[in-house]
């Protein structure tokens, strides 16, 4: 369907949405949504890019070298809310690769940042610190030019092929937040405030991430965006309502018309396949996503891949009760952000339960840190597998599960840690077998160790990264101190008594 079709359709399905600003409403968004702000992110930006100059001056071999730190994700929209990371890019020239960026960075950074793990093994490598109780995710990228390019250069086609292979699905991060910025009608405070808000709405209400299977923060802007293109008012609280209506009409619809996309379908030709890039998205090869939300960076790929089945069901149920909300006269964004208790709607519960021991104490919280980002990474697998025998959902976030403790094995002290990921399961009013389950968690086991083969391997070190197990429990099984229950609920009241 073509473009101005489509703008007509969405325009005739809400003859009655009043686009009146309200001022009150809209004040009492802004001075909420600014309570979530983090803090400015210059001073990190700052001191890495001071890690990376003295990097680089340290080295003769990158002497001549220049470098430049972009901050992408939410930070990079001014739509960051407490809790998020911030997400950094690294550009340097062409001498400087990626094999001694990842081995020198860390090594420079000692003293300085806090929790440093390198993480090769993924798609993107990535390494994250913690800066100031601040947690950092920095990428790299090694760029074939002699001066930094510039926003234009960046966002330009051939760029793609003046970034080194191993590299170039690092740099669409930077280039999504620049095309967003560019695409927007209206000042990017305002659409940095709704953004803020639906971000806080979603991660309250335990939707959010795409290692759960929800929509991540880049889908969520993409969706603000549109939602900022379609209803191009300054006035925030009047875009957060529509951005819940129009998304509920969205996916209740009965025909799927156009992916949500912010870039004109005259803009959007077909580009070639860029070496190391993913296949731009594709209506017949791509008709089995559930929700197309295209990334506005060329090649655009849906960003909203790894949305699952019950990730879009859960999402939209808590799409129609903001909906309701904000119908309310005088609508309460207290109750909008109310956090999900997902003790409330699940009596059983299936764990996937890991742990760490080490001689050393620094060494132990390393690998803790290392094995928990690596299994969840795999979570959405043991997601898609458990939705086929029952109704899942996660908790979405990691839990403690037993408090750090020192052990003796074979009569040596190593120090352990532990982490847990609880996911509800309900079948209709049955109950939920541990059978049900069993074949579900086999499936992830083989996605944990298949993704310590092949190409960039994770290197799983048995002997101190323990799991992952299974546990299945219900709400009415005993409270003992070292439960996965009492983990479960102590995470719960945790989550409940951080109510804005």
């Amino acid at each position: 369907m073509e473009r101005a079709a489509e703008v007509t359709l969405i325009e005739d399905a809400f003859p009655h949405f009043n686009f009146a600003a309200d001022a009150a409403a809209s004040t009492a968004l802004r001075r909420a949504t600014d309570a979530f702000s983090m803090e400015n992110t210059d001073e990190v930006v700052r001191l890495v890019r001071q890690l990376l100059e003295k990097l680089l001056q340290a080295e003769p071999s990158a002497a001549a070298a220049w470098t430049q730190v972009y901050v992408f994700g939410s930070s990079g929209l001014d739509a960051a809310i407490t809790g998020s990371d911030i997400d950094l890019i690294a550009l340097c020239s062409a001498s400087v690769n990626t094999s001694f960026f990842f081995q020198t960075f860390p090594r420079s950074a000692e003293g300085r940042l806090q929790d440093v793990v390198v993480v090769t093994s993924a798609r993107v490598p990535l390494i994250k610190f913690s800066y100031n109780g601040v947690h950092v995710d920095l990428l790299f990228a090694s760029v074939d030019m002699r001066t930094a390019p510039d926003t234009n250069e960046l966002l330009r086609d051939d760029f793609l092929s003046l970034v080194s292979l191993p590299c170039r699905a690092t740099v669409n991060g930077i280039r999504t937040i620049l095309e967003i910025r560019r695409r927007l009608p209206l000042p990017l405070d305002a659409y940095a405030c709704v953004l803020r808000a639906v971000k806080y709405w979603a991660a309250q209400r335990q939707v959010y991430g795409n290692l759960y299977t929800f929509p991540n923060g880049v889908c969520l802007a993409i969706m603000v965006a549109r939602a900022c293109q379609l209803c191009p008012v300054a006035d925030s609280g009047v875009i957060l309502r529509f951005f819940f209506s129009l998304y509920v009409w969205w996916l209740l619809r009965d025909t799927r018309i156009a992916p949500v996309s912010i870039v004109p379908t005259d803009e959007n030709a077909a580009i070639a396949r860029v070496p190391g890039m993913p296949p731009p998205w594709d209506a017949v090869w791509d008709a089995a996503d559930l929700f197309p939300v295209l990334n506005p960076a060329r090649p655009t790929v849906n960003a909203a891949h790894a949305v699952g089945r019950s990730g879009l069901q859960l999402f939209l149920k808590e799409l129609l009760r903001a909906e309701q909300l904000c119908a309310l006269v005088p609508m309460s964004y207290s109750a909008l952000w109310e956090p999900y208790n997902i003790l409330d709607e699940h009596r059983f519960f299936v764990g996937v339960h890991i742990s760490s021991e080490h001689q050393s104490l620094a060494a132990c919280e390393d690998t803790i840190n290392a094995w928990k980002g690596y299994v969840e990474s795999k979570l959405r697998m043991f997601v898609y597998a458990l939705e086929c025998v029952a109704e899942v959902r996660p908790f979405s976030r990691p839990v403690v599960d037993e408090p750090p403790r020192v052990v003796t094995r074979r009569g040596v002290k190593v120090h352990c840690r532990s982490r847990a990921f609880f996911f509800g399961v309900r079948n209709g009013n049955k109950d939920v077998e541990h059978s049900d389950v069993e074949a579900a968690f086999r499936e992830f086991e083989f996605a944990v160790t298949e993704g310590t083969t092949g190409k960039n391997p994770f290197e799983w070190n048995r002997s101190v990264m323990l799991g992952p197990r299974l546990s299945f429990f219900s709400i009415y099984d005993p409270l003992t101190a070292d439960s996965p229950c009492q983990a479960l609920y102590s995470a719960c009241a945790e989550m409940m008594g951080s109510s804005v």
